[in-house]
């Protein structure tokens, strides 16, 4: 009996200590629990290791981004630098290439105007005047041909003769003339009664025949001498006169392009001018030459002497 009560007093002393433990190590689980899980405090007095850690290494990482944007800053001055002395060093080198150049040029010339014979010079400028000279003359002669040329042409195109050359005149009664040009008289001689004048539309006397032909066409002498007078007036327009000899001279109307003056000598054929446009006392004959042949003073019938 005395046993069963020792035991069950044992039992429960053991209860009431393993309880008692139990409640210790709740409550200092508690404590730490709440140690660990309480903010900060705000004095600064407390530090987290992790944040530590962390703002440790952004800060050496920001540090070494900073010392390779400067050490790239400093590689690229750097590399200014000897580009520039580069090229500095290149146009030095081109200076002094030149001046070498040029000093070498100069003990060139030196040394072949010590090299030159004397009298040399004088010798080159004489042939240099020759040359001058030669191309003067060249020049000269040049002109001279063109004028010559031109004076050429000039008796060629209006067949001049001098007197002392044969050109008398020597026309008289029974001589015949050339034809001016070669067309139809459209207007004939009439001296000893009027004839119809178709664009004035009235009749009077015609000392001369009017021969068609066409504009620009060449008109020629009919015979050889001297021109007395090139005039113009609103009948006739621009005319020549010329005296054949023997008191018998010819006129040649309704010209342009007259290249003769008074007193020279005209040979037969030579041209005298171009048919112009007809003045508006013949607008209805149309173009044509007025070919009037007179004996002093008076007008004569030209298809008398006419080939």
């Amino acid at each position: 009996m005395r046993r069963r009560q020792t035991f069950n007093f044992n039992n429960g002393k053991w209860f009431y200590v393993i309880l008692g433990l139990c409640f210790i190590s709740a409550l200092t689980l508690a404590g730490v629990n709440m140690y660990y899980s309480s903010p900060a405090p705000s004095d600064g007095s407390y530090v987290d290791l992790s944040q530590l850690d962390t703002k440790e290494k952004e800060s050496t990482e920001t540090e070494k981004k900073e010392t390779e944007k400067k050490e790239t800053a400093a590689e690229q001055v750097k590399a200014n630098n000897y580009k520039e002395e580069d090229m500095m060093f290149g146009l030095d080198n081109v200076m002094d290439a030149t001046d070498e150049v040029s000093d070498d040029i100069m003990v060139q010339r030196r040394a072949e105007a010590d090299a030159k014979e004397p009298g040399e010079d004088k010798v080159q400028e004489e042939e240099e005047k020759k040359e001058g000279t030669e191309v003067s003359k060249q020049e000269e002669d040049a002109a001279n041909k063109d004028q010559s040329q031109e004076e050429k042409e000039q008796e060629e195109r209006d067949k001049v003769a001098t007197m002392a050359a044969g050109g008398q005149k020597d026309f008289a009664e029974g001589t015949t003339l050339k034809w001016p040009i070669a067309g139809n008289v459209v207007l004939r001689y009439s001296m000893d009664q009027t004839i119809y004048f178709p664009t004035l539309k009235q009749y009077k006397y015609n000392p001369g025949i009017l021969i068609s032909g066409e504009i620009d066409m060449p008109v020629v002498a009919s015979h050889r001498g001297e021109v007395i007078g090139v005039s113009h007036n609103e009948e006739l327009g621009n005319y020549i006169q010329i005296d054949v000899g023997n008191g018998f001279t010819t006129v040649y109307g309704q010209l342009k392009d007259i290249p003769w003056e008074e007193g020279q000598i005209v040979d037969e054929g030579v041209v005298l001018g171009y048919i112009e446009q007809p003045t508006k006392y013949y607008s209805s004959e149309g173009a044509h030459v007025f070919f009037e042949m007179r004996k002093g003073e008076n007008p004569i019938n030209p298809l008398d002497y006419l080939e």
